[in-house]
């Protein structure tokens, strides 16, 4: 069974220590960072990159918090879509339309007690896109706050050493919509904000073995108005499950992990027609949601000091992005998404 005691020793510092092999495990941690971090981007669904949450913001460990353990962290995603696609097929893109969105979010993970854990998440995003009809148009600032609390179902289940934890948390519509502040706002999906409150209802399973850790978890984002503009983004569905293992015998305090991902996000409604007509059948939004499946693979290193480097890839197996090709109507989006997070674990 995992004891409070030997979920602390989770935070203490490790740090790389020398040997003969040194100069290969640091050439080795140097090129899986940099590949990782070459590769960044985001996933699109549900508005052409309209901003979600990372689970790993809310338990960058793979065990819930205890007692007086806390967690601060930074998560930042980039992306550039330049491909035009309705399904898995590309679309002539005549509009020249493409885009880079740069999404950092800080957050704070806290124990309230040896069950519960609070959590806040404060979104910075920046959202440029360049079309043939309006040039180049920037969206900045801060985005939109959500606040969570987690509750650990079963801790841990018998001598499994499995940790079960549900919870539920609120996004509050804090973020800007009408970005660049000028006669040629961006659409929706490209605002830093969605104007709505959101419901985030989320779960997760992890378990230790002798060799692997495994983890699964789910989350949900269900908007529960419109915004003022009369648009409603859809709901998502995610599902992400991993197997992970040490690879100290590279370099000492790393992992590695490879999981498959899982994202289902509805069409958007316009419901005051602020999109032009092609993009619309009524008040539903053509190009807006899908079914996703990425295999994820990833890396975790502990630096020492408290600190945490975790960077994950998600590669695209199937892609159904909603679009219309009877009218060339699809979805900017780009081909890889993935996450880089630094998190200090510290104990009160």
């Amino acid at each position: 069974m995992l004891t409070k005691s030997a979920l602390v020793h989770r935070f203490k510092d490790k740090t790389i220590t020398g040997d003969n092999n040194v100069s290969r495990r640091v050439c080795c941690t140097v090129v899986m960072c940099g590949c990782l971090i070459a590769a960044q981007g985001v996933q699109a669904a549900g508005g052409c990159g309209s901003a979600y949450m990372p689970m790993n913001a809310l338990s960058p460990d793979k065990n819930p918090l205890q007692g007086n353990q806390y967690q601060v962290g930074l998560t930042v995603q980039f992306a550039r879509f330049n491909q035009f696609k309705e399904g898995d097929d590309d679309l002539v893109n005549n509009g020249g339309s493409k885009a880079e969105i740069t999404q950092s979010l800080f957050f704070v993970n806290s124990a309230i007690s040896n069950k519960i854990t609070a959590s806040v998440v404060i979104p910075y995003l920046r959202k440029k896109q360049t079309n043939n009809n309006f040039g180049t148009r920037v969206a900045e600032g801060i985005g939109d706050v959500s606040l969570f609390g987690r509750y650990e179902v079963l801790t841990p289940l018998l001598n499994s050493g499995a940790f079960v934890t549900a919870g539920m948390g609120i996004k509050f519509p804090t973020g800007s919509l009408s970005e660049p502040n000028s006669a040629t706002c961006l659409p929706p999906a490209f605002q830093v904000g969605t104007g709505s409150y959101d419901i985030l209802p989320t779960a997760s399973y992890s378990q230790h073995f002798t060799a692997v850790d495994v983890n699964a978890n789910f989350s949900a984002k269900l908007p529960l108005n419109e915004n003022r503009q009369g648009y409603k983004f859809g709901n998502e569905i995610r599902l992400n499950a991993a197997v992970s293992r040490s690879l100290h015998t590279v370099v000492k305090g790393m992992s590695a992990s490879v999981g498959m991902g899982y994202l289902y996000a509805e069409r958007d409604s316009d419901a005051d027609s602020i999109l032009p007509g092609k993009l619309r059948d009524g008040k539903t939004v053509l190009n807006t949601g899908g079914s996703f499946v990425d295999v994820v693979p990833g890396v975790s290193f502990q630096l020492g000091g408290g600190l945490q480097l975790q960077a994950s890839v998600s590669i695209p197996v199937y892609e159904d992005w909603n679009g219309k090709r009877s009218a060339n109507v699809g979805q900017v989006a780009p081909e890889i998404t993935s996450l880089i997070t630094l998190v200090y674990n510290g104990v009160r």
